[in-house]
C-alpha cells in the first residue's frame, strides 16, 4: 500500500501541534473567563462562612464566660457577614 503524503514541505507534527496549541487556547481563555466570573462569588461566600463561624464562637463565649464584650464582637462579625452583599 502506498501512502499519499499530505503536501510537500508540510510537516504533519507541526500541524498538529500548531491545532493543539490553538485548541489549548481557547480552552484557557474559556477558563481564565469562568475565574474572573466565579472567583469573586466564591470568595464573598468563603468571607460569610467565615463571619457566621465567627458569630457563632463570639455567641458560645458569651453564653459560657458572661462576658458582655463577646456580644458586641458577635454583632460585629455579624455585620461584617451582610456588609459585602449591600
Amino acid at each position: 500500500m502506498h501512502q499519499v503524503p499530505l503536501s510537500r514541505g508540510v510537516n504533519p507534527c507541526g500541524l498538529l501541534f500548531l491545532l493543539n496549541f490553538t485548541a489549548f487556547r481557547a480552552t484557557l481563555a474559556g477558563a481564565i473567563g469562568a475565574r474572573d466570573r466565579s472567583l469573586p462569588g466564591a470568595l464573598l461566600a468563603d468571607e460569610m462562612a467565615f463571619q457566621t463561624v465567627q458569630v457563632q464562637q463570639f455567641v458560645t463565649d458569651a453564653c459560657l464566660t458572661g462576658n458582655r464584650q463577646s456580644d458586641k464582637g458577635a454583632q460585629t462579625a455579624g455585620t461584617n457577614s451582610t456588609s459585602p452583599i449591600k
